[in-house]
């Protein structure tokens, strides 16, 4: 290994945190890692090629010239700024002309990222410039923040883990399908995006709710009721109207209340001919107020039967 001048760090293997030139505290097992890492700090290294992208700082961070860069070299540059203007362009760290607050706050920034993270697997991409408190498995299980805060003595992660995404936004944050064999328990909601839910088993729950979606009817002779954007829906009626069902993607009970507006006396319907009507023909003639249109949807050879009662008057 070619461990320039950092402190308390094991290496073990081909070209293990070569050129570490400043960081400390580092455990490294297996071939090419943290490979010009520089200020990389408590951090463990499990694998072979990790993390071996980042470039050491420029010379010029190395304000003081003491081949470190530390608190010491920003301090410098903030304390020539209290007596300004300061001139010493050695100071000027973007070479932009001037030396300024940015000069300082560019090496801060570069020496106080990328510790206290933990790397196993191979062949993974390094970890992001600003990570700190970081977990890679093989470049699909991450965590974040993983050592954050102590209760009763004991380290307590607050982070979040992901699999298969590398910013995690959730306790547990997965990209993909998730397969479970036991139970979910003490849940207080469940938020599902998709149009649609599959499960191989029976569904327990006090309450179930559907969302809705409210469609305005004002011009149009056919309207169709898209089923796969939730059970519940509504439709305001002022125009006589075709009404047809989109299908939902699975056997479903489905509610739709249909308004017509005070203003109106009433407005004629007809319906999709997969549509049949329990005991009665189609509502022709829907009148004002709030007509419950009830159905329940089989997948196995689409249709619908449905039930129609009201109006309900609107207070």
């Amino acid at each position: 290994t070619n461990i320039v001048t950092g402190n308390g760090n094991i290496a073990l293997g081909y070209r293990s945190l070569n050129g570490l030139t400043l960081g400390a505290n580092n455990i490294a097992i297996g071939n090419n890692l943290g490979a010009n890492t520089c200020y990389t700090a408590n951090s463990i290294y499990i694998g072979n090629n990790i993390d071996n992208t980042a470039a050491c700082p420029p010379a010029n961070y190395d304000v003081n010239q003491d081949n470190l860069v530390n608190n010491a070299d920003p301090t410098i540059i903030i304390n020539c700024l209290n007596n300004s203007p300061c001139t010493n362009n050695n100071y000027d760290i973007n070479n932009d002309g001037t030396v300024t607050p940015l000069d300082a706050l560019l090496i801060i920034n570069y020496f106080n990222n990328k510790t206290d993270n933990i790397i196993i697997g191979n062949n993974l991409k390094p970890v992001a410039s600003t990570s700190n408190g970081y977990l890679s498995i093989a470049n699909l299980i991450f965590g974040r923040e993983i050592y954050k805060s102590v209760v009763n003595g004991e380290t307590v992660s607050t982070g979040n883990v992901g699999i298969g995404v590398s910013s995690p936004t959730a306790k547990l944050d997965v990209a993909g399908n998730l397969k479970l064999t036991g139970n979910i328990s003490n849940v207080n909601n469940i938020s599902i995006t998709s149009p649609a839910v599959s499960i191989d088993g029976n569904l327990i729950a006090n309450q179930v709710f559907g969302f809705d979606q409210e469609i305005v009817n004002t011009s149009s002779a056919n309207i169709t009721i898209n089923w796969t954007l939730g059970n519940r829906q509504s439709l305001t009626l002022n125009h006589h109207t075709n009404i047809q069902f989109t299908n939902p993607p699975v056997d479903s009970t489905l509610t739709l209340i249909i308004s017509i507006p005070p203003e109106l006396s009433f407005r004629w319907t007809t319906w999709g001919s997969n549509i049949k009507w329990v005991n009665s023909s189609s509502p022709l003639s829907l009148t004002r107020g709030d007509n419950l249109i009830s159905c329940v949807f089989r997948l196995t050879n689409p249709r619908y039967l449905c039930s129609h009662q009201g109006p309900f008057p609107v207070n």
